[in-house]
């Protein structure tokens, strides 16, 4: 696998991203559960389709939803739920590992999807995605902020 230079404006697209997946995820959890679910999946399939025009192998995707797992868990381990009066169940973490799960296989689609459509439109894949496209991926994840919002 093969590593792409992210440049500013694309980092900024990917805190983004990350700042959203990251925020669903306790909602997961309550009662907003059955709302965040389509926003979560519709979220990890831009982040795949966005992969998939960076010049990503279907791999990288699945390691970068990893690397937020594994994040996961070691803040559960550095400052376990329990220290702040909260129970952490195995039935948490099982649902938890559900939800990261269903996130890396969205991601998954939206990569294979992305690959297939830039074949079928024949613009191929670049390494490196143009200013309209970053246009159009910023305006898509403004719409998935907007609906995230409305669950909260």
């Amino acid at each position: 696998m093969h590593r792409v230079i992210v440049d500013p404006e694309m980092e900024r697209v990917l805190a983004r991203f990350l700042n959203l997946l990251t925020c669903m995820i306790p909602g997961s959890f309550d009662h907003r559960r059955s709302a965040v679910d389509p926003v979560w999946k519709s979220a990890a399939e831009l982040y795949g389709a966005l992969g998939a025009k960076r010049g990503l192998a279907a791999g990288e995707i699945v390691e970068e939803f990893q690397i937020v797992r594994e994040a996961l868990v070691r803040m559960l381990f550095e400052a376990p739920p329990a220290r702040y009066g909260v129970q952490f169940s195995l039935a948490d973490a099982l649902r938890l590992n559900r939800f990261l799960d269903s996130g890396v296989t969205h991601a998954s689609i939206g990569h294979t999807d992305g690959l297939f459509f830039a074949l079928f439109q024949g613009s191929g894949v670049s390494s490196v995605p143009t200013e309209k496209l970053v246009a159009e991926l910023e305006e898509q994840l403004e719409c998935l902020e907007v609906e995230w919002t409305a669950v909260r």
